[in-house]
Formats: C-alpha cells, sequence, structure tokens
C-alpha cells in the first residue's frame, strides 16, 4: 500500500506519504507559496523514496478548513494525479486528524485576523463545528481543553486555559491517511469536494454585488 497525501490547508504545508513500508515527510514553511512549492516538494519526496507518480497507489488530500487558495491548489493537484493515473482518491478534514488524540475538547484553527474555526469533539466524535469570533470562542471555550491545528498567531490563544499546541501534524496526517485506506473510505477524484465553513472573500463580495443589483 503506497500513499501520497497533502495538506495545504494552512501556512505550513506538508507532503506525507508511506513508500514500500517507509514513511515520507516534507514540509513547506509559511514563508514559501504552496502553488510554487508543492510539485517542487513531491519530487523531493519522490526521489527519496526512489518512487515515481505512478508508484503510487492512493492519493489523498486535506479538504479544509482552512485557506480557500490553499484547499484549492490541494484538490486540483490531487485531482491531476489521480485523472492522469487513473486512481483513486480520500480526503481528510483537519478535524478528523485529532478524533482519536481528542475525546473531550475543541480543535481550533486560526481562520481570520479576528475568528477561528471550531470543532467541539465529545467522545472522540465531532458535535458541532463553525466559525466563531476570537472574543466569543474565549467565553465559550476558555476552561476547556483546546488544541490548536496551527501554530499560526499562537499568540492570539495565551488566555486560554488549557491548550495543546505541541501537536505533529504530519504524524496525524499518517495516521488519518492509513484509517482511510484501511477501511476503504476511497472515492473517485471528480467527487472530491471543499470542506468551507464559510465563504471566502470573493464570494461574499459577489453576493454582496447581487443583493445590490437586486435591489
Amino acid at each position: 500500500m503506497n500513499f501520497l497525501t497533502i495538506d495545504t490547508t494552512k501556512a505550513t504545508a506538508y507532503v506525507v506519504a508511506k513508500i514500500n513500508n517507509v514513511e515520507y515527510i516534507e514540509t513547506i514553511d509559511s514563508t514559501q507559496k504552496h502553488n510554487e512549492t508543492l510539485l517542487p516538494t513531491i519530487d523531493v519526496l519522490l526521489q527519496k523514496a526512489n518512487a515515481t507518480l505512478k508508484d503510487i497507489d492512493y492519493f489523498g488530500v486535506v479538504t479544509g478548513p482552512g485557506s480557500f487558495t490553499g484547499i484549492r491548489v490541494g484538490i486540483s493537484t490531487i485531482k491531476a494525479f489521480c485523472f492522469a493515473l487513473n486512481k483513486k482518491a480520500y480526503t481528510i478534514t483537519n478535524f478528523e486528524t485529532m478524533y482519536d488524540t481528542v475525546e473531550n475538547g475543541v480543535i481550533l484553527i486560526p481562520c481570520t485576523h479576528t475568528s477561528m474555526y471550531y470543532c467541539v469533539v465529545e467522545n472522540h466524535t465531532a458535535k458541532e463545528y463553525g466559525v466563531i469570533l476570537d472574543s466569543v470562542a474565549l467565553d465559550r471555550f476558555g476552561n476547556s481543553p483546546v488544541y490548536l491545528l496551527s501554530n499560526d498567531n499562537i499568540e492570539r490563544f495565551v488566555k486560554f486555559a488549557n491548550v495543546s499546541s505541541d501537536i505533529d501534524f504530519a504524524r496525524l496526517l499518517l495516521k488519518t491517511s492509513i484509517d482511510k485506506i484501511t477501511k476503504n473510505k476511497l472515492i473517485d477524484s471528480n467527487e472530491i469536494e471543499t470542506f468551507y465553513l464559510e465563504l471566502s472573500q470573493a464570494e461574499r463580495e459577489a453576493n454582496e454585488r447581487e443583493k445590490l443589483q437586486n435591489k
């Protein structure tokens, strides 16, 4: 079982793979543009594994929530690989990577400068998720176990009483990928959908223009 998974939803991106029973991890730091460095990074990983894309049995992608541009970059890349090579895909949400780790608590990911994505987990299962303002999140989750799925703007979370930020995102991605494949949660590439929790700025502006035109 050879697989390759990419996550371009956050400022730091990850390319992980398991090829011939060896695990590989490559990181794209926040100073680099994902759309320019993703393919070269995948090439580096494959060279280390002495493999090509044709050797990959399954391709995975994190579909959100996160950066709108990053989500599109990741999904379009994996769709292209699957289409060209006639391979199956699997999708992962950022929240899913934490379900085994978090029994009860809240997963947070920075969204805008004043809001964040959240997921309330109970008994290792998502009970609620959405977008919430920082101030409201602090009031609601200030004393709950909080897990940060990004190290971006980490100073925003210092007021939370119980924060876990030392999370190995790449290892979680590897584990979740294996779970998806083992449980046969595979799809055709044309079934891959984004996991947005709010509209992008462009979509919001388009909606506003439409409202004005319909007045």
